[in-house]
């Protein structure tokens, strides 16, 4: 019985933990959004990190395609851009499912660069897209069948394209998919 209320213990601490890492990381990228070091950035470079970054660690079903306009380019902090479109892709893989596909595409359109990060999961309830982007705001766990997190990411990356002049979309169907758009 010892043993079992230990390991609740010690379970409950990693739990605590885990959260104020992530509290602390996202009061370090509040800071670190005060200080954007811009600079001309290419969508391949992007495209290589994100890469980089998902493909060793995919689910066997999942899939990650990212297409780069070879030549495309933008100014922005190339650092707090990759972790935005990161946490984006990362909501995709884990509220996506095992079998979901994440596509990244960057290209420009007249004066703007546009990254749209589209998924074929689950989908978010209409009237929930707006508040995904709100601080500490979770689905129900009984909708994303996820319990634990502190809600903090899409609300990073909202401040992040906030910093860097940019415009985040979020259009979704349930059972259909969402696409996040950003133009810089």
């Amino acid at each position: 019985m010892q043993r079992e209320a230990l390991e609740s213990v010690s379970g409950a601490a990693d739990t605590l933990r885990s959260l104020l890492d992530r509290m602390l990381s996202y009061l370090d990228w509040t800071r670190r959004l005060e200080h954007l070091r811009r600079r001309p950035v290419r969508f391949a470079e992007l495209a290589r990190a994100l890469r980089e970054r998902f493909e060793p660690r995919l689910a066997p079903g999942q899939r990650l395609s990212i297409e780069a306009a070879p030549e495309g380019s933008m100014v922005a902090d190339a650092d707090v851009c990759v972790e935005a479109l990161a946490e984006v892709v990362r909501n995709a893989l884990k509220f996506g499912g095992e079998s979901v596909t994440v596509r990244v595409t960057m290209r420009r359109e007249r004066d703007a660069a546009v990254i749209e990060i589209a998924d074929d999961g689950p989908g978010i309830p209409p009237e929930k897209c707006e508040k995904i982007f709100e601080p500490f705001y979770q689905f129900e766990s009984e909708f994303t069948g996820q319990v634990r997190g502190l809600g903090l990411g899409l609300a990073m990356v909202r401040r992040a394209m906030n910093a860097l002049d940019a415009r985040i979309e979020v259009y979704s169907q349930l059972q259909q998919g969402t696409r996040f758009t950003i133009r810089f």
